[in-house]
């Protein structure tokens, strides 16, 4: 391709700089742009760099292929990447779309869980371990996950306390000293009690949440290498420059390895980088400085660069344009072949290390920083305990419960026990069993919510799996009480349940029970089936199966076969029956007695009996001297429950507790919602 062709027609940003290229040294104008941001480091008190604290990072022949969705043939996503990313640099990964700059970071950082990994990636001159990684890396996603409601002191809060080690008075006090050094470092602290937001909570901005994702990885293990996935995307040019800024601070300050996918960056902030790693199609066009170095190797290919163009858009246009030949000009240069011997030399060792080693022995190198009690307690106070702050949480598992139970009231107010009244009774009692299945969706969308942020969490070691299950649980167990109390307090005495004090508690007992086991079903469902359609559309389906075996609506003894298991495990009709039997069982009703026809007319209207069976019946109640009673055992006898023992029934139902507790644990644990 001709020189013309590769030039760019759009004009570059940075003014003086282009025309310093038109008519300066190259050398002369990088080192004077890079003297103007370490002044404007050292203004923002950046002080003198300190000692270097980076990790050298040498890849060797990285490569990834994948299978294809007919499982027969292969794609190649990164071919043979070596080179050498040395401690303390700032190095760019750069390509067209789908060049395979993201594969390149996930193998690096050992994120890449789809198809067959190539090569070897060394880490101060030795393969270190996936917990070694977890524990001396940190990696920030292109979209950013946190939870919604919490400041954006609280996230960075959390992720210090749950990864950093120690929990003495000592040691709280430098972990709180390190938060506020890295808010200023990321110029957060005007925002640092502002809600990080959400989709439905108004939070701050895109720039602002890229310094907290990076503020927060700071926090959360001092590491010495970032990997960074597209810090800039949805961004205007003057965010973008004030997250490259903050990077290029650590840089300065710490001496931290950075490794950053950046699609088309401008020229000032292309200037920050002192590597640069140039893809197309998953092959190497470049691997080497930065600045303009890859002008000069592009020259030498006959792509001239024309002075007063954007550098990045001029180097992304030539690859694209050229990319067979971009590829094959640089596995036969003298620059691949420097960087293999780089490779070599760090592989075998000829190479001075960092003087910071890293422990990669096995057993040696615990990725998480506290024992598992201590992880829960902080997972309690730091992560749960805020939720309690915002009136949304109130409302969404107290304030609705109590909004249904006054409407159901309203509708089931003061029923009597004549035939009808017990009827009545009988359909509300089996709706506060069924109600918690359906409104455990909002369990379910919390969970399908936090999937992406527990995700990224269990893999950089901020918790074990089994602690996050934990952690929500007791988290909820208090307002899963109070919601229970209050449910039952509004229900069951407007509608006139057993008076009995004691048969109220075992009703809000009950209840209790009934609501944990349906947060855990929606929960799990969330957390077991991915994608966003998939759990709001299973719930109500096992919702509506527990249903219909419940034994209301289809009596026991009539159930088809094939369901039969079903209703022997179903929760819910173990809770309906100890509500049943704590209402009926030993009791004796005279109400319909008040009736010249004990209550039959009410009875005869609700169950459009055919005349025949209403003259009959009508004669049989002509025919008593004295009204006898209703007996709790003869309704409990409708529905086969005369033989139930209300807390047996009650223990029955309990034991799914367990069981959507390890499902759950299952689902979080095992489930892989995310493939890179």
């Amino acid at each position: 391709m001709g020189a013309n062709q590769s030039r760019i027609r759009k004009r570059g940003e940075n003014t003086s700089f282009h025309d310093a290229v038109a008519g300066e040294s190259l050398d002369d104008v990088e080192t004077a742009a890079r003297s103007e941001d370490a002044s404007n480091a050292s203004m923002m008190g950046a002080g003198p760099a300190r000692g270097r604290n980076g990790l050298t990072i040498a890849l060797d022949g990285v490569g990834n292929e994948i299978k294809l969705g007919n499982g027969s043939s292969t794609k190649v996503i990164l071919k043979s990447i070596t080179g050498v990313i040395s401690a303390g640099e700032m190095a760019a990964i750069m390509g067209p779309s789908g060049a395979g700059k993201t594969s390149l970071l996930d193998c690096i950082s050992m994120r890449k869980t789809e198809g067959v990994m190539a090569g070897k990636i060394l880490f101060d001159g030795v393969q270190p371990s996936l917990d070694t990684v977890k524990k001396y890396t940190a990696y920030v996603p292109q979209i950013e996950a946190f939870f919604g409601g919490a400041t954006v002191y609280e996230t960075i809060l959390f992720a210090a306390m749950i990864k950093l080690p120690g929990m003495s008075a000592a040691d709280v006090a430098s972990k709180l000293e390190r938060i506020e050094h890295v808010i200023d470092q990321m110029n957060l602290d005007k925002c640092r009690d502002t809600l990080v937001g959400s989709h439905i909570i108004r939070g701050i901005s895109g720039g602002e949440l890229k310094r907290l994702a990076v503020a927060s990885s700071l926090c959360a293990c001092n590491p010495r290498a970032m990997f960074l996935d597209e810090p800039t995307s949805g961004l205007d040019s003057t965010m973008a420059a004030d997250v490259i800024k903050c990077l290029s601070r650590l840089q300065a300050e710490d001496g931290r390895t950075l490794l950053l996918t950046i699609h088309q960056p401008s020229m000032h902030v292309y200037q920050t980088f002192n590597k640069l790693i140039l893809l197309s199609g998953g092959e190497l066009t470049y691997f080497g400085n930065a600045g303009h170095h890859p002008m000069e190797f592009f020259a030498t290919q006959g792509f001239t660069y024309e002075a007063g163009f954007n550098i990045t858009e001029f180097l992304i246009d030539t690859v694209s344009q050229s990319s067979e030949a971009c590829t094959s000009y640089y596995a036969k240069s003298s620059l691949c072949s420097e960087n293999i011997k780089e490779v070599e030399e760090i592989a075998l060792l000829k190479l001075p290390m960092n003087a910071v080693t890293i422990n990669n022995e096995p057993g040696k190198d615990s990725p998480y920083a506290h024992g598992p009690l201590t992880e829960l307690w902080i997972m309690i106070k730091f992560k749960d305990g805020p939720k309690w702050r915002y009136a949304v949480f109130w409302f969404t598992r107290c304030g609705l419960y109590m909004i249904l139970a006054g409407l159901l009231s309203l509708f089931f107010y003061q029923q009597d026990r004549a035939p009808s009244g017990i009827l009545n009774l009988n359909g509300i009692a089996f709706i506060a069993c069924i109600l918690p299945s359906f409104m455990a969706q909002v369990h379910t969308e919390e969970v399908k919510m936090e999937r992406e942020v527990y995700t990224r969490e269990f893999h950089d070691s901020f918790y074990r799996p089994g602690n996050y299950v934990a952690s929500k649980i007791i988290a909820e167990l208090p307002m899963t009480m109070l919601a229970s109390i209050a449910f039952s307090a509004i229900l069951y005495w407007c509608v006139g349940f057993n008076p009995s004090f004691s048969a109220f508690c075992f009703f809000v007992l009950t209840s209790f029970i009934n609501f944990t086991i349906a947060q855990l079903i929606g929960c799990t469902i969330s957390a077991a089936i991915p994608g966003e359609i998939g759990p709001a559309s299973l719930l109500p389906i096992i919702a509506t199966l527990n249903m219909l075996v419940g034994g209301f609506f289809i009596r026991a003894k009539t159930i088809h076969d094939m369901w039969k298991w079903l209703y022997t495990v179903s929760f819910i009709q173990w809770v309906w029956s100890a509500l049943m039997v704590n209402e009926y069982q030993g009791r004796q009703f005279f109400d319909h007695c008040d009736s010249t026809t004990g209550g039959l007319d009410d009875l005869v209207d609700q169950l459009s009996l055919p005349e025949s069976s209403v003259q009959l019946l009508r004669m049989f109640a002509a025919n008593q001297n004295e009204c006898d009673p209703i007996t709790g055992e003869s309704v409990l006898r409708t529905f086969s429950l005369e033989s139930r023992n209300r807390w047996s029934s009650l223990l029955y139902a309990s034991l799914s507790v367990p069981v959507y507790l390890f499902t759950f644990y299952l689902g979080v644990s095992r489930v892989r919602h995310e493939k890179r």
